[in-house]
């Protein structure tokens, strides 16, 4: 696969990445790995005479960078059946997208399309700002929809988080799902638009997304509609892989919300030499959040364990696979997020969370992985599910008489410094999603007060404690150089305001190691992350040195080339 020609790296700066984070001037490479890093001179007595080279001119090259919360393979699967409608004007723009792909498609066929918006802000905005971007400020109704194809049930999907939020049918499509006239004009926390004649407009509001919704009638309508298609997965998988590359991601964590089909997506990719991408996943313990998903009983919990410890790989170079994962609470939008105090839901109603897992599920897989050595991933966002995750985890390790090993907090949103120095006695790591502070800052203020945003993502903190930290892009921005940006911000993206404070301020080595060297520590994986003798030849060239251009224009980062093992994942064309 790689050729076995040194290759000398020069002409630019080379953030290593490094203990210490030092720069030099030159690499050099053999096959898929680094042999030697250095200033010119020693370097190009390494290489030889013979060695290819390459000046990069100017440009910065670092590691590639690991997002350990990209859930790469969910956005990818669900989203390439869908007819794109980002960036639409116009309701008539909308109509001609949906034409075409009624062209392609067998009569009877289901067309679904993305929300209407800009993407990556779209999904946190609330509406009307949703639509705004519309010249008709709303989405289309069934007639218009209807203009597009009569033949075809149509639906434009509302994307989670947001909640309230809106979909639309089209005339067929609200036949399938069955909501008509004699349909009540609202159905526990689902909203149906009515016209004068009492017949449905096609526009749904309320609690409408297709997963993390939390409504049973919601439930009921997308239960029959094909969101969720493995037709072309394998191939969607590789199309966002490639995409990945685009930002210069060459290593990603799936620690959440895997389902062990989706696993072996990854695993048939690897054995068949198609992974242009390292990956280290984990299943999720208990099934839920989709219209469809089936809690598991406590036989098929104890099954998916022993699957789990009989699969774990932490040798292979490209995929691995490293344990389960289980998820206290969900998302604040819905009210789901458990918080040690009351706090309005999305329709008023005061709540305090719940469980997206029973405990029972919980202590039985802590229990498991605590003897058996399986790591663990425990996704706690609110405040009262991290301390009750903890307080779990030291009971345990102490009628254990061993502390967990590989064990990783998972988003850990609100945390207080006496709470984190505990999961760091145990030996945890954090894995956290600057989507948290841009996309859910505003919502998270309104919700709880202001007062939480001094607990909010307290990177400072979290580095202080000694754990090692990994930052993931989750639902977005997509693009993991807006995230370096927002971890040395702490922007909200709603308002423009900001909860940087001592809790939050962190380096900009700090911030770049999230993406790197703290992020494979994070996952165990000791040969990725900083570019040095021995590591697997995994390296981005840059357009502009993130460690010191000004944190406005982190954003705009631009990938010239990714390498990944040696060989070109990515390359934009401008270096020779």
């Amino acid at each position: 696969m790689n050729s076995r020609t040194r290759t000398l790296i020069y002409g630019g700066s080379i953030r290593t990445q490094s203990p210490g984070y030092p720069t030099v001037a030159a690499m050099v490479t053999e096959g898929d790995r680094i042999i030697g890093i250095g200033d010119l001179e020693d370097m190009q007595d390494l290489a030889g005479k013979q060695a290819a080279k390459i000046d990069v001119r100017g440009a910065t090259v670092m590691p590639g960078l690991i997002d350990t919360h990209r859930h790469l393979l969910h956005f990818s699967v669900l989203g390439a059946p869908l007819v794109p409608l980002f960036g639409v004007q116009s309701h008539a723009e909308i109509v001609e997208r949906i034409r075409e792909r009624a062209r392609q498609v067998p009569p009877g066929e289901w067309i679904l399309t993305t929300p209407v918006g800009h993407g990556d802000d779209d999904y946190f905005a609330r509406e009307p700002d949703r639509y705004k971007s519309l010249v008709e400020g709303v989405l289309p109704d069934r007639k218009v929809l209807d203009e597009a194809t009569p033949d075809h049930p149509v639906a434009i999907l509302a994307f989670p988080p947001v909640i309230p939020n809106t979909a639309a049918f089209n005339s067929m499509a609200l036949a399938k799902v069955g909501l008509n006239r004699d349909t009540p004009a609202r159905v526990s926390n689902v909203w149906i638009e009515k016209d004068a004649e009492g017949e449905p407009t096609g526009l749904i509001r309320g609690s409408v997304n297709f997963y993390y919704a939390e409504d049973s009638f919601n439930d009921t309508i997308w239960q029959q509609v094909p969101t969720i298609q493995a037709v072309g997965a394998l191939d969607a998988v590789k199309a966002g892989i490639a995409q990945a590359a685009m930002y210069g991601v060459t290593t990603i964590l799936e620690n959440h919300m895997l389902m062990p089909e989706q696993v072996e997506l990854y695993r048939a990719l690897r054995q068949s030499n198609e992974l242009n991408l390292r990956v280290m996943a984990a299943m999720e313990l208990d099934d839920f959040g989709f219209a469809t998903s089936k809690p598991r009983s406590e036989p098929e919990i104890v099954e998916l364990l022993e699957h789990a410890k009989a699969n774990l790989d932490f040798e292979d170079e490209f995929f691995r696979f490293s344990g389960v994962s289980v998820m206290w609470d969900g998302v604040c939008n819905p009210g789901w997020m458990m918080m040690s105090q009351a706090y309005p839901g999305p329709y008023g109603e005061l709540t305090k969370g719940h469980y997206q897992t029973s405990p029972e599920k919980i202590r039985l897989a802590m229990d498991y992985c605590l003897e058996h050595d399986v790591p663990l991933n425990s996704c706690a966002m609110g405040d009262k599910a991290i301390e009750e995750n903890l307080e779990m985890a030291e009971a345990d390790a102490d009628k254990a008489k061993k502390a967990p090993n590989g064990w990783v907090l998972v988003h850990g949103f609100f945390l207080r410094p006496e709470l984190i120095n505990r999961y760091a006695a145990l030996n945890y790591n954090y894995t956290t999603t600057m989507t948290a502070v841009w996309g859910k800052g505003d919502l998270y203020a309104r919700r709880f007060g202001e007062a939480c945003l001094d607990h909010l993502c307290p990177l400072r903190n979290v580095f202080d404690s000694g754990m090692d930290v990994g930052g993931g892009t989750d639902w977005a921005p997509r693009n993991l150089w807006k995230h370096v940006e927002i971890s040395l911000t702490h922007e909200f993206f709603e308002s423009g305001k900001s909860n940087l404070g001592a809790r939050q301020k962190i380096s900009r080595d700090e911030a770049l190691s999230m993406f790197t060297d703290s992020a494979a520590k994070v996952m165990g994986w000791a040969e990725i992350g900083s570019l040095q003798a021995g590591n697997y030849a995994d390296y981005v060239v840059l357009d502009r040195d993130p460690g010191t251009c000004p944190i406005e224009d982190l954003a705009g980062t631009k990938v010239m080339r990714t390498v990944l093992a040696g060989n070109i994942a990515y390359d934009s064309g401008e270096i020779a």
